[in-house]
C-alpha cells in the first residue's frame, strides 16, 4: 500500500484529534479560571484574630472536584473544615458572583488521608516480665515498695482485730 494515499480515518483522526484539542484547551482554561478565582475568594476572607487567615485557609485545602452543583474541597484537618463551614455562605456568594456559569451551590469536605506509619509492635512476655523486674526494683531502690519477702510483723492490737475477722 502507498504511504502517500491519505485516506478517509486519516480525514476523521485529524477532525478528532482537533476537537479534542479545542475541547482539552477550553476545559483547562475554565479549570485554571476556577482556581483562580476560588484563591481569590479564599485571600479576600480576613480575620481580627489571626493575620493571613484566608492565605491560611487555601494552604490547607484543595479542589477536588465539582460535581452535580457541589465543590468538594479536601482539607488536611478537621479543624479546617470546620472553618471553611463558618465561611460557607461566604464563599458560596462569591463563587456564583465570579463565575456564575458554573453553578456552585453546595460545598462538601473530605478529609485528606495522611499516611500514618504502624509503629506499633507485639511485645514479648519476657519484655513485659523484664519490664516489671525493673520497675520493682527501682521503687525498692526509693524505698517506694518493700519486697513480700519481707513481711513485717503488725503491732499486737491490730494482730488481735484481725484475728477476729479470721473466726
Amino acid at each position: 500500500m502507498n504511504s502517500n494515499i491519505y485516506g478517509a480515518t486519516d480525514i476523521i483522526n485529524d477532525v478528532i484529534n482537533d476537537i479534542y484539542k479545542v475541547f482539552n484547551s477550553n476545559k483547562m482554561e475554565q479549570t485554571n479560571n476556577v482556581y483562580k478565582i476560588w484563591e481569590e475568594i479564599l485571600l479576600s476572607v480576613k480575620s481580627f484574630v489571626t493575620p493571613n487567615y484566608g492565605k491560611n485557609m487555601l494552604d490547607h485545602s484543595k479542589i477536588i472536584d465539582i460535581k452535580d452543583e457541589t465543590m468538594i474541597i479536601e482539607v488536611d484537618h478537621t479543624g479546617w473544615m470546620q472553618l471553611f463551614e463558618t465561611h460557607k455562605t461566604y464563599l458560596l456568594n462569591g463563587l456564583q458572583k465570579k463565575i456564575p456559569e458554573i453553578k456552585i451551590k453546595n460545598i462538601t469536605y473530605k478529609l485528606k488521608k495522611t499516611e500514618e506509619k504502624n509503629t506499633a509492635r507485639t511485645i514479648t512476655h519476657q519484655e513485659i516480665q523484664e519490664a516489671y523486674d525493673k520497675q520493682d526494683a527501682m521503687l525498692q531502690k526509693n524505698k517506694i515498695l518493700t519486697p513480700i519477702k519481707e513481711k513485717k510483723k503488725l503491732p499486737r492490737e491490730l494482730e488481735e482485730i484481725f484475728s477476729k475477722f479470721n473466726k
